[in-house]
This record gives structure tokens, sequence and C-alpha cells, in this order.
């Protein structure tokens, strides 16, 4: 939880002028002359001790990139056939922010986390298992460090903060200055969720900790069309969406879905419904709405997929599992969500950043 408060999140960013610019550049040129480098290596490599010549030694230069640049040193000496990645003023110069950087996302600690758990396949369960009977060091560090992490925060999203905070109190109070296992702390973790009210997580430890099951849900398709209306009286448009829910992964445990239907609620936001589809493969709401009409009848243990049936004025436009991203042992978030419709605006906004770029440096080449 502290982890997850501060710091909120990593940035990338670059220095211009003396202050922070978030984020990345969308293209990455390196110059006119040092491509013409790249593509002639063999005469540049001729010339470059006659046409060296000394740049940053220079105290006007120093002063220069300190203001700019914020510490980003200026290289000793340059060539006047540059580099293969151009070490000359107009690298510094040809860059500009605001222009050629496209904003992203900060990167939280826990997101850092769950991508770095991610990338690598669990060969092996987290506990019960010693650090040479690992497959390799890499698994024996992802298990040790990024995964068992990752599987907490997931259990802190799974029984809430208040809980989580009382069990991992009651954990050091408890085993301080002693040596506990793995055996220790759920059984601790499973005394105070129960007093909670959170139920007995021995699934959930014998899922995340001691079987190398991977957790991945997402949504599979949303069908929508009209349907016949209810009655010969209705003027309005009818319509019938399935909504299927996947397990992609071979983990199962209770998942949240949240469902957008069309049109407008009182604060102009499409109006939303939230379900959770659980161990024995009922889906029950969790909001105060009815439950969904499921299309096959609950199997009794939670298979690999669902699908929710809706009738209505509204059909159904996205659909998203973990809408909170409380789940931290996600393996791809990108098959979290759905929509009907394609949201152009974040393409657009990198051709826009891309064509900025190339506008710049052929207006500034051309310049000169």
């Amino acid at each position: 939880t502290l982890m997850r408060a501060y710091p909120p999140g990593r940035w990338v960013r670059t220095h211009y002028l003396g202050r922070p610019w978030y984020g990345q550049a969308v293209v990455g040129f390196k110059g006119l002359a040092a491509t013409s480098r790249a593509a002639l290596p063999g005469p540049a490599g001729l010339f470059d001790d006659d046409l060296r010549m000394p740049f940053g030694s220079m105290t006007w230069v120093q002063d220069t990139a300190e203001s700019l640049w914020g510490g980003r040193h200026a290289p000793q000496d340059v060539s006047l056939w540059p580099g293969f990645k151009e070490a000359s003023p107009l690298a510094f110069l040809r860059a500009v922010p605001p222009l050629s950087h496209i904003t992203t996302r900060a990167t939280s600690s826990s997101e850092n986390e769950r991508a770095s758990a991610a990338a690598r396949p669990n060969t092996d369960p987290i506990a019960g298992r010693k650090a040479w009977e690992h497959m390799s060091n890499r698994s024996w560090g992802n298990n040790s460090y990024r995964r068992s992490s990752a599987s907490l925060r997931t259990l802190e999203g799974h029984v809430g903060e208040a809980t989580m905070l009382r069990i991992m109190r009651t954990y050091a109070e408890r085993f301080r200055f002693r040596h506990p296992g793995p055996d220790q702390f759920f059984a601790t973790a499973n005394e105070v969720a129960q007093q909670d009210g959170a139920g007995d997580l021995t699934w959930f430890f014998d899922r995340f900790f001691r079987s190398t099951d991977e957790f991945d849900f997402g949504i599979e398709a949303i069908a929508t069309q009209e349907a016949p209306k209810p009655s010969e009286d209705f003027k309005g448009d009818w319509y019938e969406s399935i909504v299927t829910v996947r397990n992609f992964g071979t983990l199962s445990m209770p998942i949240e879905i949240r469902v957008v239907f069309e049109g407008e609620d009182k604060e102009g936001n499409p109006p939303s419904r939230l379900f959770r589809w659980q161990l024995d493969d009922t889906v029950v709401s969790a909001d105060r709405g009815p439950p969904p009409r499921l299309m096959t009848p609950a199997r009794g243990e939670q298979q690999r997929w669902v699908k929710l049936y809706f009738q209505g004025e509204a059909k159904v436009i996205a659909a998203e599992v973990d809408p909170g991203h409380r789940l931290a042992m996600d393996r791809d978030r990108t098959n979290d969500g759905m929509r009907t419709n394609v949201d152009h605006g974040p393409t657009w906004g990198v051709l826009l950043r891309a064509l900025a770029e190339c506008q710049m440096t052929t207006a500034f080449y051309g310049g000169l």
C-alpha cells in the first residue's frame, strides 16, 4: 500500500530550457549528417581524426548545456562529419520537446512489477520450493520479488486495503525476531480475513503461491443486434447484446466485470453495470441492479468462459474486466476491455506528433 501511494508514478522525461518535459519522442531522427555517415561508414572513418575539433571543452558550451539540460554534458569534441549518433550542436537543438514528444502515462511501481512479472513464464511456484530448486536464477528472482509482490497486491485488491493492513500488521507483530515460513503467513492471513468477513483464503494461496497457473482474464467478444420488440405498442428500439468473458490463463478467481451501455446518465456519462463472476461459475450483481442472464447455466465451477445476455433499449458498447485494476497479477492488460466502436483519438494524436516532428526537422535543416 505504501509503495503504491509513494511515489505516485514514474514518468519518461527530458530536460529542455531548464525545465522537465514529460513524454518521449515519437520519431528518433538522428539527423541528415548522421544518416549519411551510416550509409558511408568507410570514407567517414578515414577523415575522423583530421576533421575532429574541440567542442564540449569550451566554457560557453558547458554553460549553455548546463542551463538547457540541467547537467547533461556536451561531447568533448566533434567531427565535421558527425558520428552515427550525431554529436553536434544540431543534435541539441533539433528535438524540441513540445513539438516532438508525446505525453505518456506515469508508470507506477505496481504496474512496473506486474509488467516485469508477466514478461517471464511461471516455471516454479512461489512457495514450497528452495532457491536452488528453481529452474533458473531468473525464475527464482522473479518469484522472490516481482511475482510475490504482485500476488500480495492482488490479495489486497481482493480483501481490501483495511484487511490487508491488518494482515501485515498481525503477521509482523506475531513473528518479529523469528523465522516464519509461507505457511505461517497463509494461516495469519486466513485468520484475519475470516475475522473481517473476507472468507477463507486457502483457494487464493493454492492458486497464486503454490502453483504455476497464470492469471489472465479478458473480454473475448461483444455482439449486439436489433431484437424483436417486447410488445406491439413499444415504439422505440430494442436490442439484444451478448458479452463473452474469457479466462485466457489457467488460474480462476472471482473477477469483476463492467458493462457499459449506450446513452447518458444524469452526469453525462454512459450508463454501466458492475457484475462479479464467482468461483462457482455464477455471475452476481456487484451493484444494486439485477443479475444478468447467462447464456449457459452455472456449471458448479468457474469455467474458461461465460456469456452475459442483455435485452433493452440500450445496446452494449463496451465491457471490461477488473475495471479498478486491483488485481496486479494480470498477465495481459490489452485484452481486459473491448469497445464496439473504435476510438481514433489516440491514433490521431500519435500521427499529429509524428507529422510535427517531420515538419520541424525539414524546416530546421531547410533554414540552414
